[in-house]
């Protein structure tokens, strides 16, 4: 996965699109990675599939899917005060200590 990214990100893209590109990645490498990106590349349209609220929460956009549709959009703050399915996929996530949120 790392080596994929890093071909990527060579060809210096306008848009970068990552499915669960972290799936595979402890939460402290995860951050370098993210923030290695957004460091060096603050000019690429990053679009992310992900399962984990964490590597997200700081975007400038979450869109929640549930079975192919659009459920909730929005900042990580406004999901959690408008969205009980993101409340509920951040609450279990946070209970299970994969992160801290």
């Amino acid at each position: 996965q790392r080596i994929m990214l890093a071909r990527a990100l060579a060809m210096n893209p306008e848009i970068l699109l990552l499915d669960d590109f972290t799936s595979r990645v402890d939460r402290k490498t995860e951050e370098k990675i993210l923030c290695n990106i957004q460091t060096n590349y603050p000019e690429i349209t990053l679009l992310s599939v992900t399962q984990k609220i964490a590597p997200v929460k700081d975007y400038d956009q979450i869109i929640l899917l549930m079975e192919g549709e659009i459920i909730a959009a929005g900042k990580h703050k406004d999901l959690l005060e408008n969205s009980p399915e993101y409340v509920q996929i951040y609450s279990s996530q946070k209970s299970t200590h994969h992160y801290e949120l």
